[in-house]
């Protein structure tokens, strides 16, 4: 259960940004990690004015797009067999605002563009007052969500950001209109209640097997603004109206994504995650996914111990498992959570939720006995039954948590793994 997730590439027919171009002049070494490799990037008269080539031997096909320098990487290395894709009906007419890159550690591409069909993950993580998907579409390369919600970001306060954005539009009604054109660019157009209109471009690179570099870009159509907030900045000589939003829709969508990873990076991959009615896009964005990736692109499946492989060893000392919390544990590698429900009963589970892999240890939290998923605040009682969404709730039979054989001997807690 302890392994590291992973995801092999097979068969990336698809554009990846390698970096921005703005950080090309500044880089250390020409060497840019890129999948399993290195790209190597020399000066060149020619245009775009870069000569990319793969481990310094395979050329590919490079061109400057949003501000990013795009490789294409395929079957055929000399030439995309589709050219780069057009990501928007019509351009704002400035250039886009680009973030830090972000670099998540054991973490594929399945993991960040699965939580954009994930209704649910909105409201439980980002504190959204409701999100409905309204349409999706799918084709061999592109994916679409169009998405609804509303938002308060005073509901996040670990953001300063949304903290400030709150003071100016208190409640906004959201809609997101986002496309994945193969797994290394998403790009969309997002408008609200209040007049602001963007677009963003999600651009991501794969390093080596496991890691993920991913930039945010944003671009703010300042015509659908208000006349006088315009005109006030038009006297200010420091920033723009467009890069001060710009710059903070990147930095409310890094928060968001920031969020995300603190999940993700322990939760396990399922290959059958048990997923409620209404969940059929996770689905469809797996099998998405899938033509991109070997078809074992989830974790081995466990290897399930006969009864007389098994054994008992030491997980802890009675004393160690406090009341009030969740403790977690490896043991022989197999991951467990225990807590002490309030009358003194030791619960001890398998640590990852069955519904789609959050680690029940890393975020998760008691109340009235029972035991909160972080991902989508789903309870489960000291049984181990799932009760929904709030720990009133009564046992359902779509999942249920797996209980670890265990028995106190003296003050020693033990567990037959």
């Amino acid at each position: 259960m302890g392994s590291p997730k992973y995801v092999r590439p097979q068969k990336h027919n698809s554009w990846f940004n390698v970096v921005p171009v703005r950080d090309f002049p500044h880089l250390g070494s020409p060497k840019v990690p890129f999948l399993d490799s290195f790209v190597t990037m020399e000066a060149s008269p020619r245009e775009p004015g870069y000569v990319v080539r793969y481990e310094g031997v395979h050329p590919m096909h490079v061109t400057v797009q949003y501000g990013f320098i795009c490789v294409w990487f395929g079957d055929d290395l000399t030439k995309p067999s589709w050219p780069f894709p057009v990501l928007f009906d019509r351009s704002f007419g400035r250039d886009f605002c680009i973030g830090k890159p972000r670099v998540f550690k054991d973490t594929n591409l399945l993991d960040l563009i699965e939580n954009n069909g994930d209704q649910l993950h909105f409201k439980t993580v980002h504190r959204w007052h409701s999100v409905s998907i309204s349409d999706h579409t799918y084709t061999d390369r592109v994916f679409r969500l169009k998405m609804s919600g509303v938002i308060s970001y005073a509901r996040s306060s670990e953001s300063a950001v949304k903290r400030t954005l709150s003071r100016i539009v208190p409640v906004s009604d959201y809609h997101q209109d986002l496309a994945f054109h193969g797994p290394g660019f998403g790009a969309g157009q997002i408008s609200t209640n209040g007049g602001l209109q963007a677009q963003l471009v999600l651009a991501f690179t794969p390093i080596g097997d496991n890691d993920l570099r991913l930039y945010l870009a944003a671009s703010v159509d300042e015509s659908t603004l208000p006349s006088w907030l315009r005109a006030l900045f038009r006297l200010n000589p420091f920033v723009s109206l467009h890069d001060l939003l710009s710059r903070a829709i990147v930095r409310a969508g890094a928060d968001d994504t920031d969020g995300d990873y603190r999940i993700w990076r322990y939760k396990r991959s399922l290959k059958d995650p048990k997923l409620l009615p209404g969940e059929a896009d996770i689905v469809r964005i797996r099998e998405w996914m899938s033509q991109y990736y070997l078809k074992d692109f989830e974790q081995p499946p466990l290897a399930i111990k006969a009864e007389e492989q098994k054994r008992w060893i030491l997980l802890g000392h009675d004393e160690e498992i406090t009341p009030g919390r969740v403790h977690s544990f490896t043991v022989a590698g197999e991951e467990v959570v225990a807590y002490r429900a309030s009358n003194g009963e030791l619960c001890i589970f398998e640590a990852h939720c069955p519904h789609q892999g959050a680690h029940l240890g890393r975020g998760g939290r008691l109340e009235d006995d029972c035991l909160s998923c972080p991902f989508h605040h789903f309870y489960f009682n000291p049984q181990g039954e799932f009760v929904g969404t709030k720990p009133e709730g009564k046992p359902k039979p779509h999942m249920k948590l797996h209980p670890v054989e265990h028995r106190l001997s003296d003050d020693r807690v033990e567990v037959f793994v």
